[in-house]
């Protein structure tokens, strides 16, 4: 004869499903499940119509040009904005059309760099090849091409200038003309 004997508090009551086997086949349907949510959301972005598609994959596509939203680096200055030492003695002009955009000496430079006023500070030979100023947070370089031997380099011409020195953009190009006195 076989004895009944009852569960005692410690021991929990046994199930069917405690085995080995079946605690793997839980796991495998439990993941079956979690990966097959993941499968629908991967389908839903395929139904798009192709139109709304197009303009997701172009917006993540085309990233916007920090130069394009700011504007221009170097913008124009006024008499008003050179001090009295700049305007003494020779010195060079950066211009583009009838706007002055940096005008230097042996004292230094200045020029409108992001909407305000600096005064840079000579960081290389100045000269009718050109120059380069910096200051914090700023750089501008200007150059000229060098005439061929033989010939002159004559006082004023077509230079390329160079804005930089900003962490947040990039090396911004601008043609305009270098004349020194």
């Amino acid at each position: 004869m076989s004895q009944i004997r009852a569960a005692s508090p410690a021991e929990p009551p046994r199930t069917r499903c405690t085995g080995p086997v079946q605690r793997s086949l839980a796991g495998a349907i439990l993941l079956l499940l979690v990966g097959c949510g993941q499968g629908d959301e991967q389908a839903s972005a395929s139904d798009l119509p192709a139109d709304v598609l197009y303009n997701r994959i172009e917006d993540a596509r085309v990233l916007k040009d920090p130069q394009d939203t700011d504007g221009p680096r170097l913008g124009t200055i006024t008499a008003t904005d050179v001090p009295a030492d700049l305007r003494q003695g020779r010195g060079c002009r950066l211009v583009q059309g009838e706007r002055l955009l940096l005008l230097a000496n042996a004292r230094g430079a200045i020029a409108r760099l992001d909407g305000r006023i600096l005064r840079l500070r000579i960081g290389g030979p100045l000269g009718p090849s050109g120059g380069f100023f910096v200051a914090d947070g700023a750089s501008v370089s200007i150059g000229r091409t060098v005439p061929a031997a033989g010939q002159q380099m004559i006082s004023q011409g077509p230079a390329t200038v160079s804005v930089g020195g900003a962490r947040d953009r990039p090396i911004e190009k601008v043609d305009a003309d270098w004349a020194c006195s």
